[in-house]
C-alpha cells in the first residue's frame, strides 16, 4: 500500500559538505591535472623544489602513485559530465607514466576497468546528446590507455646474436626454462589482451549502437571506436564480423548517408580497416557480396549527391564527397586483393550483373577493365 506520509526533502547540502573539492575549492581539479602531467617532466624541470630531490622520475611515481588514485577514482564516479571527463582525460593521461608491475600487482588494473566502464552506457536519451559526445570518447580513449598499459605489447628485439662462447653455453640450460616462462606469460597476457577488447567491442560499441542507433553523431563515435578497436585485435576480430558488417552497411546504404558526411567517412574508413585485418575472411562469399553492396551503393549515393551540387563541397576539408568517394575507391581494390586470394572465385564473373547495369561504376570502385567483357 503507498504511504500517506508526504515525500521526503532530499537534502542538496549533504552533497556540498562532502564533496568540498568540488563546490568549495574548484581549483582543486586543476592542482590535480597539473600534478599528473608533471610527472612526465624531469625533476630539474620543477618550477619548485621537490619533497624528495634526491629521487629520479621513476622514483618519484613509485612512491606517490597512491597519492593520486583516490582523486581519479573520485573524479570516474562523479555524477557530473563535464568531472567525469575530465576524470578519463586525467586517468588517459597518467595510466602510461605507472609502471605496469604497481598497475598489475596492485590490482588497480581492475579496479580502472569498473570506473570507466560505466560511462560507455551515458547514452541519450538518459543523457543529453552533447554531454554523451564528450564522454564516449573520453570513455573509449582511456579504456584504450588502459588495455596498453594493463597488457603491454611485445616489442621485437633487434640485437645481434651474441657468439657462441663457454659461458653462454653454461647458462643455456637455464635461460631456455625461463625463455619457456616468458614465452607462455606473454601468451596469457596476449589472450588476456584479447578478452579486454572483446568485452569493450560487445559490452561498449555493440551494446551501444542497439541502444542508440537513431542519433547519427553517436554512431560516428563508435564506428571510430569500432576502427580502433580492428586495428587493435587484427586477424582476430573477425570473430566480430557478423555485428560489424550489418553496422557499417546501415550507414553506408542510407539513403540519407550523404547528409552526414563525417559519419559516412568514418564508416568507409572503418570498412578499409576490417578488409586490411580480416582479409583471409573478407574474400568469402557471404561478407564480400555484402561489402560489394555497401561500396556500390555508398558510391552511387555520392555520386548522385555531386551532380546535385555540381561539385560544390569538392575543396571542403577532409570529409568532403570528392574525398569520401576516393576513399571508396581504394577500398573496393582493396576488396579484390582479398577476392584474389582464394583463387577458385571469378570476382570479374560474379560482378557481370554490375558491369551489365553500369559498367563504368565496376571500373572506378574496383579498378576492373570491362572494355572486353560481353
Amino acid at each position: 500500500m503507498p504511504s500517506s506520509l508526504p515525500p521526503k526533502h532530499h537534502d542538496f547540502t549533504a552533497e556540498q559538505a562532502n564533496k568540498p573539492w568540488k563546490y568549495e575549492a574548484p581549483y582543486s581539479l586543476a592542482l590535480l591535472e597539473f600534478a599528473v602531467h608533471s610527472l612526465s617532466v624531469r625533476p630539474c624541470h620543477f618550477p619548485f623544489p621537490l619533497p624528495s630531490p634526491n629521487l629520479s622520475q621513476d622514483e618519484l611515481i613509485t612512491t606517490h602513485w597512491s597519492l593520486l588514485i583516490p582523486p581519479l577514482l573520485t573524479l570516474l564516479d562523479d555524477n557530473s559530465t563535464h568531472i567525469r571527463v575530465r576524470g578519463l582525460k586525467l586517468t588517459t593521461s597518467f595510466l602510461p607514466r605507472l609502471p605496469s608491475k604497481i598497475l598489475l600487482q596492485s590490482g588497480l588494473d581492475s579496479v580502472f576497468e569498473d570506473a570507466i566502464f560505466p560511462s560507455l552506457s551515458w547514452l541519450p536519451t538518459l543523457t543529453p546528446l552533447g554531454e554523451s559526445l564528450d564522454i564516449l570518447p573520453a570513455a573509449y580513449e582511456a579504456l584504450y590507455t588502459l588495455c596498453d598499459a594493463r597488457y603491454p605489447v611485445p616489442q621485437t628485439s633487434s640485437a645481434p646474436p651474441s657468439t657462441a662462447t663457454s659461458v653462454s653455453i653454461s647458462i643455456s640450460a637455464s635461460s631456455e626454462k625461463e625463455k619457456q616462462k616468458a614465452i607462455e606469460k606473454e601468451k596469457q597476457s596476449q589472450t588476456s589482451r584479447l578478452k579486454f577488447l572483446d568485452k569493450i567491442m560487445r559490452q561498449g560499441v555493440f551494446s551501444s549502437y542497439a541502444h542508440a542507433s537513431t542519433h547519427p553523431d553517436i554512431v560516428g563515435v563508435l564506428i571510430s571506436a569500432l576502427s580502433a578497436l580492428v586495428q587493435r585485435m587484427g586477424i582476430h576480430s573477425v570473430k566480430h564480423l557478423k555485428d560489424m558488417i550489418p553496422i557499417l552497411s546501415a550507414v553506408m546504404t542510407d539513403p540519407f548517408a550523404t547528409s552526414h558526411e563525417w559519419l559516412l567517412m568514418e564508416a568507409v574508413k572503418t570498412v578499409k580497416t576490417a578488409v586490411l585485418n580480416c582479409w583471409p575472411r573478407m574474400g568469402e562469399e557471404g561478407w564480400r557480396n555484402e561489402v560489394v553492396k555497401c561500396l556500390v551503393v555508398g558510391w552511387k549515393g555520392v555520386a548522385r549527391a555531386l551532380e546535385e551540387e555540381e561539385g560544390a563541397k569538392e575543396d571542403e576539408g577532409e570529409y568532403s564527397l570528392v574525398k569520401i568517394r576516393e576513399e571508396i575507391k581504394v577500398v573496393g581494390r582493396l576488396l579484390v586483393k582479398a577476392v584474389e586470394v582464394h583463387e577458385e572465385v571469378d570476382f570479374r564473373t560474379e560482378l557481370k550483373p554490375l558491369i551489365e547495369v553500369d559498367a563504368k561504376m565496376v571500373e572506378d570502385v574496383f579498378g576492373i577493365t570491362t572494355s572486353s567483357q560481353e
